[in-house]
Order: structure tokens, then C-alpha cells, then sequence
């Protein structure tokens, strides 16, 4: 428990709810550079933490496959945060996008690290499904993190200029094709080097 807690500084946790329910104002905070990129590596840091956690105890707790390879998760989730924001701007460049990198990169930071902690805990969904529980109750939750994720894309293409629908789905095109490449790339390089269970 002591472990757990040490994610929640007080500083952090007003920001970890803007995160996870207020884009808008999150991308707006980026606009006017805040948080910095210590608070923004901070809170990236401590909701990574926190999937590694919650995922290593689900798995202890679930299955007896072995044990995960934590670090080099950890590693490799934050390499994928990189090519992410460089996959988005890509996108957003395309369709005449001029936001920098950096601005991409600090916002994917913050909405990577939520959305690691969401996929660690729609893991005992899985695992009830491989064991023959419901489909529906594991598609249901898998839709509400779906639905999270196109919510901060959207955000982000507006954070970039993208204004019209056209646009917006042309760039949704764009990054859907971009990371079914990147997908397979780390389906490929990634259990060289990370045991998942």
C-alpha cells in the first residue's frame, strides 16, 4: 500500500483529473506552457508507475505464467510515447498543421500516461474473457477507453488547427494507418526484450 500511495503527490492530483476528464483545458494549459516539463515528466512518470503496479498485481494475483518484466516495459511504454507524438504530428503537418513538437509531445506525455493506467486496469476484462466470461462486459469497457482516446485525439487535432470535420477525419485516417505500421513494428521488436506474463 505504501508503494501505491507514492503516486499520489499532492501537487499531481488535481492535474491527474484534468487529465482524464478535461482535454480541453489540459490542452489549453499546454498552450500557455504549463505544467512544465518537470510537472509534465512527473505525472507522466507517476501514472506509469501506477499501470506497472496495478499490472504486475493483477498478474500476480491472476496468473501464474511468469513474471513481467517491469523495467523494460516501463522503457518501452515511454519509447512509444516518442514515436506517438511523432506519428500525431506527422499527421497534423500533412493537413498544414505549424504546432511544434515539443507542444505535441508534452500533451501526449500527460494523455499516454492515463491511458496506460486505464489499459492496466481493462486487463482483468481480458483475462475474464480468456477464461470465458462475458465478451459484452469486456467490449463494453474496452468502448469507454476507446471513446476516451478518440476524445483526446480530437482535442489534440484541434490544439493543432485542424477545425474542420474534413480535416479531422482525413487526420484520423492519416494516424489510423501510421500506428497499424508503428503496431506491428513493436509487435515484432518488443518480446525480444520485455516478458508480458
Amino acid at each position: 500500500m505504501q508503494n501505491f500511495m507514492r503516486f499520489f503527490k499532492a501537487e499531481f492530483v488535481p492535474l491527474y483529473g484534468l487529465v482524464l476528464l478535461k482535454h480541453r483545458v489540459v490542452a489549453s494549459m499546454v498552450e500557455n506552457h504549463r505544467p512544465s516539463w518537470s510537472t509534465t515528466l512527473g505525472i507522466y512518470g507517476s501514472l506509469l508507475g501506477l499501470s506497472l503496479y496495478i499490472y504486475s498485481q493483477i498478474v500476480g494475483f491472476h496468473l501464474d505464467s511468469g513474471t513481467p518484466t517491469l523495467v523494460s516495459m516501463g522503457v518501452f511504454q515511454t519509447i512509444y510515447v516518442f514515436a506517438l507524438a511523432c506519428l500525431l504530428q506527422l499527421s497534423f503537418v500533412m493537413l498544414g498543421s505549424h504546432r511544434s513538437y515539443l507542444s505535441n509531445l508534452k500533451l501526449t506525455f500527460l494523455n499516454a500516461g492515463m491511458l496506460y493506467v486505464l489499459n492496466s486496469l481493462l486487463l482483468p476484462f481480458q483475462i475474464l474473457m480468456d477464461q470465458g466470461g462475458s465478451r459484452g462486459v469486456t467490449f463494453i469497457a474496452s468502448i469507454i477507453v476507446v471513446l476516451w482516446v478518440l476524445r483526446c485525439w480530437y482535442v489534440m487535432a484541434d490544439f493543432n488547427g485542424l477545425k474542420s470535420k474534413l480535416r479531422k477525419v482525413i487526420s484520423l485516417l492519416i494516424i489510423s494507418a501510421l500506428l497499424f505500421v508503428a503496431g506491428i513494428l513493436f509487435t515484432v521488436v518488443v518480446p525480444y526484450f520485455v516478458n508480458i506474463i
